[in-house]
C-alpha cells in the first residue's frame, strides 16, 4: 500500500509572495494544489489517470483554511497532505504547511468529487480504487461555516470578465483564480489591516471564458462575507473570512 501522507519542501520566494512579502490564501492554495497533484499521481488517481480510465475530472467543492501566520519570502516550507476516508460522493483531503521549526503556519481541510467529463454529473467515490489501507482522521481546522448574510447591489465591489489565462486544464476558471478574485475585494491598505485567521470558500458553479462575474462584500458580527455571481444571478462561489 502507498503512504497515506505526502510531503514536499519548497522555497518561498518573490514568485510566491504578494505586495507585503508574504504568501496569501491564493499562494497557499497553489502550494497545496501542487502537493495534491503529486500525491494523487503517486496513488494512481491523478488527473490523466482519472480522465483516461474513468472519463472523469477532479473538482474541488469547498475548502477551509486556518492561519497561524503566512510564510514569508526567504523561508523554506514543507507542505503535507493526506486524504480522509471517502464518503459516498465526496473525497476529503487535509493540508498543512509547516516552517523549518516544524510549527504549523496554515492548515486546511477540503472536499473534492469526480465528475463525468461529458455530463458533469458527480460520480460515486467507489469508482476509484485508492491503494490506502488505513486513513488518517486528524484535520486541524474548524467546522465549515454557513453563509448567512444577504448581500445586495449596494455591496458590489467590482465586476470581472473571465479570460484565457483564468482557465485550467478542464477548460473552466481555475479555483485559484476565484481565490484571487475574492482577495481583490480588498485594497492593499485594507489587507494590511485585516488579520486573516480563517478563510473558507465554497465553489458552487463552474464558469468559463467570456463570462462576467460580479463580486460582493459584506460584514456582520462574525466576519466578512464575499459572494460572486454571474450576469444571470447564479452564485459562482461564496467565501467567509474569520467566521
Amino acid at each position: 500500500m502507498t503512504n497515506n501522507i505526502y510531503s514536499v519542501k519548497s522555497p518561498v520566494n518573490v514568485n510566491t509572495v504578494g505586495f507585503d512579502g508574504k504568501m496569501n490564501i491564493a499562494d497557499v492554495m497553489a502550494v497545496f494544489q501542487y502537493a495534491v497533484t503529486l500525491h494523487t499521481e503517486e496513488l494512481g488517481v491523478g488527473y490523466q489517470s482519472v480522465l483516461k480510465n474513468h472519463g472523469a475530472k477532479w473538482v474541488i467543492s469547498k475548502i477551509r483554511f486556518e492561519v497561524e501566520r503566512f510564510p514569508e519570502n526567504g523561508e523554506i516550507i514543507e507542505t503535507f497532505t493526506w486524504p480522509l476516508k471517502p464518503g459516498h460522493l465526496r473525497f476529503g483531503r487535509c493540508f498543512s504547511i509547516k516552517d523549518e521549526s516544524g510549527a504549523d503556519c496554515v492548515t486546511a481541510r477540503s472536499n473534492w468529487c469526480i465528475i463525468d467529463k461529458d455530463s458533469s454529473q458527480v460520480m460515486n467515490t467507489s469508482v476509484l480504487k485508492i491503494p490506502i489501507s488505513e486513513y488518517l482522521t486528524e484535520c486541524k481546522t474548524g467546522n465549515y461555516s454557513k453563509f448567512s448574510l444577504e448581500l445586495t447591489e449596494d455591496d458590489l465591489c467590482y465586476k470581472r470578465k473571465m479570460r484565457l489565462c483564468d482557465l485550467d486544464l478542464n477548460g473552466h476558471v481555475n479555483n485559484i483564480v476565484y481565490l484571487r478574485m475574492a482577495l481583490d475585494c480588498f485594497s492593499s491598505r485594507e489587507m494590511k489591516e485585516l488579520e486573516i485567521k480563517s478563510f473558507e470558500m465554497v465553489y458552487r458553479k463552474q464558469c468559463f471564458e467570456g463570462e462576467t462575474i460580479s463580486l460582493y462584500r459584506g460584514y456582520d458580527k462574525d466576519g466578512c462575507y464575499i459572494e460572486a455571481k454571474t450576469e444571470d444571478g447564479d452564485i459562482v462561489f461564496t467565501a467567509a473570512i474569520n467566521k
